[in-house]
């Protein structure tokens, strides 16, 4: 996926494979965990460009310039899945 360094985008994910449970999901360049909402069978999050007007809202991901790598993890007791989901090129 590409977006402008001024753009908000959703960023979508298939699920069909991935177990019960809060889909979670982190770029390379990010600190923390997002949620990831879950539409039917698949899951999303706003992506925000580091030149996007207003700041972004709460759970939307800020990401660089550049190539952005999402992984996704679920917790599936006992197990914790982490998962690298592709990437968000920002240019």
């Amino acid at each position: 996926m590409d977006i402008d360094r001024r753009g908000r985008e959703w960023a979508w994910w298939p699920v069909v494979d991935a177990p019960a449970g809060d889909l979670e999901v982190k770029f390379d360049s990010g600190t923390e965990w997002l949620p990831l909402e879950r539409v039917g069978d698949r899951v999303r999050v706003l992506v925000v460009g580091p030149d996007a007007a207003n700041e972004p809202p709460a759970g939307a991901a800020l990401l660089k310039l550049g190539h952005n790598v999402a992984s996704v993890r679920v917790a599936a007791a006992p197990e914790i899945l982490v998962r690298q989901a592709g990437t968000v090129t920002v240019y």
